[in-house]
């Protein structure tokens, strides 16, 4: 036992916590795939949505941005180049990038969140009140500051 506490406090041996560079907010990129007649009411800025990742439920999430593009399809032109136009057999097809904000922790790796490495191509699962759906992650970057107001008031802001 005495050897062990050796290691740990000389730094030769590196614990959990040693690993940790930091805690914070991370944002995930998500591309989703989705047929629907209303791509509109599915996502909205500021709502929460519920995530599973890698079969774990991970909880609900905020959702920052929401962008949604028509299904496209590449149109070979005879001079060897491609245009990319909206796939019009495939009308109710939709595209969907979100921006999630969730916690997480910041180690050597990448990010952890509830115990789940969040990776580049890791799948993941939305779930919400009308949908769910499935995607993957496909950008990982640290969130700025947030901007919302707290929730719950301050000691000082309390009227005695």
């Amino acid at each position: 036992m005495l050897a062990g506490v050796l290691l740990v406090q000389t730094g030769v041996h590196r614990t959990s916590a040693n690993q940790v560079e930091g805690q914070g907010e991370v944002l995930m990129t998500l591309h989703l795939r989705t047929r629907t007649t209303m791509p509109d009411e599915l996502f909205k800025t500021g709502e929460m949505t519920h995530i599973t990742v890698r079969n774990q439920p991970r909880g609900a999430v905020r959702i920052e941005s929401v962008k949604r593009l028509p299904a496209q399809v590449l149109i070979p032109l005879p001079n060897g180049t491609f245009n990319v136009e909206d796939d019009p057999t495939q009308a109710d097809v939709y595209d969907i990038r979100l921006v999630l904000r969730d916690k997480a922790l910041k180690t050597k790796e990448g990010y952890v969140a509830e115990g789940v490495k969040l990776k580049v191509g890791l799948p993941i699962e939305l779930e919400g009140f009308n949908y769910r759906l499935s995607g993957g992650i496909v950008g990982l970057a640290p969130a700025p500051a947030s901007t919302t107001t707290p929730t719950t008031p301050s000691p000082a802001a309390k009227v005695h």
